[in-house]
């Protein structure tokens, strides 16, 4: 019935007829896929935007490369307890009439050998401690050999720990006594000499400087590494890392190496 129908319209009608079909199928096509390009209400949008949105767990907001962000706050190795913010007003720091002001008075050109020995090495001790303390000195025997070759020990001891140092009689004549003294295998180690030699040598380094808590006063090996630290943070580095260094006590005070 419907083809005998169409028959009976003639060319032009069924002409007609297929263009307003293909006119329909078009619509509903532009209908269709708008709605899905468009990005009005369909769920394929929906998922696309959160995902351009939301980074991946450590990743940069704003997507791009997803590199870790470091988290300016975090910082490798542990820090020492005693923290250190300020110069030691005591510190020596190389200044001769600070230490000197420090020794008790200077002989005269008329005093014996022996006390213009003891007086040097309390100046000698008073540099390894790198601060002011309370000292007494004294030689064997009492006193010091008059003979040229000859050596003998004098003892400072410094706020309670003692620093023995081997004098060498070199010559004697003509009323004048020449001398060396030797290193001592040990010597003074002061909290506060400590302290302050970190200060002056890492302030310019770091704004954050920390040491080990230490005795106020202990005996150590010269040129040995001591058994503390002292540490800065080191900000050039991110995340930013504690730097560890070793405290040594040498002839002419405290050194880090």
């Amino acid at each position: 019935m419907a083809r005998r129908g169409l028959k009976d319209l003639g060319g032009f009608g069924q002409a007609c007829i297929v263009l307003v079909l293909c006119l329909a199928g078009v619509a509903v096509g532009l209908f269709v896929w708008g709605d899905d390009d468009g990005g009005g209400s369909g769920s394929g949008s929906a998922s696309a935007s959160a995902s351009a949105t939301v980074p991946p767990d450590g990743a940069s907001v704003g997507g791009g490369s997803g590199v870790p962000v470091p988290d300016p706050t975090v910082t490798e190795g542990l820090e020492l307890p005693v923290e250190v913010t300020a110069p030691q007003p005591a510190y020596f720091n190389g200044d001769d009439a600070k230490l000197k002001a420090a020794l008790p008075p200077a002989p005269g050109s008329d005093a014996t050998v022996t006390a213009k020995v003891l007086h040097e090495l309390q100046e000698d001790t008073l540099r390894l401690a790198g601060v002011p303390g309370r000292m007494t000195a004294s030689c064997n025997g009492g006193q010091v050999p008059n003979k040229a070759g000859e050596s003998t020990g004098c003892t400072i001891v410094y706020e309670g720990v003692e620093v023995t140092w081997a004098v060498v009689i070199q010559s004697v004549g003509f009323g004048s006594v020449s001398y060396q003294t030797l290193q001592p295998e040990t010597g003074v180690l002061v909290d506060t000499g400590v302290q302050g030699a970190f200060w002056v040598m890492y302030h310019d380094k770091s704004d954050e400087l920390r040491c080990d808590v230490m005795p106020h006063v202990s005996v150590t090996r010269l040129d040995r590494y001591s058994g503390f630290e002292c540490q800065y943070l080191d900000r050039t580095r991110t995340p930013a890392r504690w730097v560890n260094v070793p405290v040594v006590l040498r002839q002419f005070g405290v050194r880090f190496s």
